[in-house]
C-alpha cells in the first residue's frame, strides 16, 4: 500500500506549478511592462537629414535664421511671411486707397505671386535636375555600379 502511495505521488504531475503558471506568467509580464517603462525613451528629431557619406552636395551656404532647413529659418521665415502682407496692407491704406479694393488687390497680388514663384522653382528645379526622382536615380547607380564595369 506504501508502495503504490509513493508511486502515484512520485508520478503526479506538480499541481502547484499547473494551478499557478498563469498567475505567474501574469506577474512576469507585469514586471517586464513596469521595466519598459521605466527605461528612458530618447528621441531625437532632426531638421535636416543626415548626409550620406556618398553624397557630393555642397554644404548649406545660407545663415541659420535664413535656411528653411533649420528650426531658425522656419521661425524667421514664418514670422516674415505673416507680417509682410499685412504691413503692405497698411501702407496702401496709408496712402489712401479704399480698404475693399487693397485687400482685393493684395490678395490677387499674394495668390498670382505664389503660383509664379510655386512654378517658377518647379522649372528651376527641372532643369537643374534636382529633383527627387533623379537625385534617387543617381544615388542608386553610384551604389549599384560594380568594380568590374
Amino acid at each position: 500500500m506504501l508502495l503504490l502511495l509513493a508511486l502515484t505521488r512520485s508520478f503526479a504531475p506538480p499541481v502547484q506549478h499547473v494551478r499557478y503558471a498563469p498567475v505567474l506568467l501574469r506577474k512576469q509580464q507585469q514586471q517586464q511592462q513596469q521595466q519598459q517603462q521605466q527605461q528612458p525613451v530618447v528621441v531625437v528629431v532632426r531638421a535636416t537629414p543626415p548626409p550620406d557619406a556618398d553624397d557630393n552636395e555642397a554644404p548649406r551656404t545660407l545663415p541659420w535664421f535664413v535656411d528653411p532647413g533649420t528650426y531658425g529659418g522656419v521661425i524667421v521665415l514664418t514670422t516674415l511671411g505673416l507680417t509682410v502682407p499685412f504691413a503692405f496692407y497698411s501702407g496702401l491704406l496709408a496712402l489712401g486707397l479704399e480698404p475693399e479694393s487693397t485687400g482685393t488687390f493684395l490678395s490677387g497680388v499674394l495668390v498670382v505671386g505664389s503660383i509664379i514663384i510655386w512654378t517658377l522653382s518647379y522649372v528651376f528645379r527641372v532643369f537643374t535636375k534636382n529633383m527627387t526622382y533623379s537625385t534617387q536615380l543617381k544615388k542608386n547607380s553610384k551604389k549599384t555600379r560594380s568594380p568590374l564595369s
